[in-house]
């Protein structure tokens, strides 16, 4: 079947394969090394995607694949804006039927860029693209965090990470001198330590709740959350705690504020 084609089946597919990152818990993300797109591969064979995965494996890049139907491909297709991917690579059961394309090419996504920001669905494709590629390798073998790229990776966070705007859950409080007011959602380390779980969209709002919304979102800028560490008892965030996973201590998170924040905003 040629690249045309096989575009036009896309929407009929009713399965398709998917590799994930252990690291992150989302599709495995690439950098092509020629057209530098940021995607992702996806199977229609089920063999070729273990494969695949067991290649990774031997790079100590830990994956699995994920088996999806017609309601978890819409899922995955829609997610792409988010993740910051702009392409997918589709490996199809035929020779030859390996093809690199355009998000754009079989997707069309509602453009909210000329709305005022407060009325814009709350997205970092960019936090979460450079997340991504930082988690895939600063969990990829015991030695990461020593290794000059990893730096340079983390530090790509930092940037995105001030200029970015978040979900935070919020629950009414049932008792006790504040009953009726808004408290917000926090979750505990092992050792009962309490972080604030900071989210970059609603699908990762989702997974950290398991589809089960909390009472209230708020929408905050890196500002605000800089605030709220400041005043209350968290002792750090938890950055997509349903997928990354990631923890950033409050004094480190300060330390990204000073060093990263956007001059008009310091």
């Amino acid at each position: 079947m040629n690249r045309r084609d096989f575009i036009r089946n896309i929407p009929k597919w009713k399965e398709i394969y998917v590799i994930h990152s252990q690291a992150t818990k989302l599709p495995f993300v690439f950098c092509h090394e020629k057209t530098m797109d940021d995607y992702v591969i996806i199977y229609t064979k089920e063999e070729a995607a273990r494969e695949k995965a067991q290649a990774l494996i031997g790079e100590k890049r830990p994956a699995v694949v994920v088996k999806c139907r017609e309601k978890e491909i819409s899922q995955i297709f829609g997610s792409l804006k988010v993740l910051g991917v702009n392409a997918v690579r589709f490996v199809g059961r035929e020779p030859g039927e390996d093809y690199l394309v355009q998000a754009g090419e079989f997707l069309r996504w509602q453009d909210f860029s000329d709305q005022p920001v407060e009325k814009r669905p709350v997205e970092n494709p960019g936090l979460q693209l450079s997340l991504i590629y930082f988690l895939q390798e600063y969990r990829r073998a015991e030695d990461a965090p020593d290794r000059g790229d990893i730096q340079e990776l983390s530090e790509e966070v930092y940037v995105n990470l001030t200029r970015g705007r978040f979900l935070l859950g919020a629950q009414p409080v049932e008792e006790g001198e504040r009953k009726g007011q808004s408290a917000l959602l926090l979750i505990k380390n092992k050792e009962g330590e309490a972080f604030l779980p900071l989210c970059t969209d609603i699908f990762e709002l989702r997974r950290f709740t398991r589809d089960k919304a909390p009472k209230q979102v708020i929408a905050v800028d890196f500002k605000k959350v800089v605030a709220i560490l400041k005043q209350g008892e968290a002792l750090g965030v938890v950055l997509n705690p349903g997928g990354g996973n990631y923890s950033i201590s409050r004094e480190k998170f300060m330390e990204i504020d000073e060093a990263f924040a956007p001059e008009d905003e310091a």
